[in-house]
């Protein structure tokens, strides 16, 4: 039996509602990967945390043209090569306006006064109210909980938001898990997320599926999920899968090449290394071992 190819395509384009108009672009002066913000110290436990706040919580205004900066971001390592861990989110005028949006809608009556914070966050941003003023947003991704803290010249004010920080976790979410990969104008290009053997279709018993799970990132500033598949006759187990696809020549082409521009997750290094697997069919001119997103970043073509 001939392996078949089997091709799945998911597209899935994100929107951004705008809700800000009329607005002056502002780049964010992004400084690369840094520590958390300094001012930080211990959190009231749950238990011991009070039901409302004993003093009005005052929460400055934000406005559009406000400066928003990713100060640090813990992304996915499961995704991101340790030389891009560096790299910062660049915050698009749709992000800067989106995070904007969402602090000025959080109700200061559903805040907790507590005290600094100390436990690990996973992303930290800051909202630059003026040169006197910002509001430090910190989010611990293990417990889904977001922070916002006010300086001041006099003072640190920190609160733990309580309804609205749903509303602004999936963004966060999608930066750690993406991690700093953006679209390129021009250049199309995936990173291998996984890989993976199925082998128990109760309607093909006799029938493995070697699946490799991208997301893509087209030249017209798309991005989505694409799983590109093979079947091939019954195998026990994903090494012997790809050494069957890569003594298989007849009909199929170089069916484990990868796609062209693709950056190996580390996920995906680990598994081959644990495997014992020397990926020798994988890599082309289009796709070379060893790619980077600084080289990918430099395939744009010139104008």
């Amino acid at each position: 039996m001939r392996a078949r190819w089997i091709r799945f395509a998911r597209i899935g384009i994100s929107i951004s509602i705008v809700f800000l108009t009329a607005c002056t672009s502002r780049t964010s002066d992004l400084e690369g990967h840094q520590k958390p913000h300094g001012d930080t110290v211990q959190i009231i436990s749950e238990e011991n945390a009070p039901s409302g706040n004993a003093d009005p919580v005052f929460l400055p205004k934000a406005m559009i043209g406000n400066k928003v900066t990713l100060d640090y971001i813990d992304y996915d390592k499961d995704v991101v090569n340790e030389e891009d861990m560096g790299m910062m989110t660049e915050l698009s005028e749709e992000d800067t306006n989106s995070i904007l949006m969402w602090y000025s809608q959080v109700d200061p009556r559903e805040t907790i006064s507590i005290q600094q914070l100390n436990t690990e966050m996973s992303l930290q941003m800051t909202i630059h109210l003026s040169d006197r003023e910002t509001v430090l947003i910190s989010y611990d991704k293990e417990n889904s909980e977001v922070y916002l803290q006010v300086h001041t010249k006099k003072e640190v004010r920190s609160y733990k938001v309580r309804d609205n920080g749903d509303e602004v976790t999936p963004q966060f979410d999608q930066w750690i898990e993406q991690g700093p990969y953006q679209s390129i104008s021009g250049v199309t290009y995936h990173i291998l997320l996984d890989e993976y053997l199925e082998n128990d279709d109760p309607d093909n018993p006799d029938v493995s599926i070697l699946h490799r799970s991208y997301y893509a990132y087209s030249q017209d500033n798309n991005s989505y999920h694409y799983q590109y598949s093979i079947a091939l006759d019954k195998v026990a187990n994903i090494s012997e899968a790809k050494a069957k696809l890569a003594a298989d020549t007849k009909g199929n082409g170089n069916s484990l090449q990868l796609l062209p521009n693709t950056l190996i997750s580390p996920k995906v290094t680990r598994q081959w290394k644990e495997e014992g697997y020397q990926p020798s069919q994988e890599y082309s001119a289009e796709s070379p071992a060893g790619l980077t997103y600084k080289e990918i970043q430099g395939l744009v073509p010139e104008n």
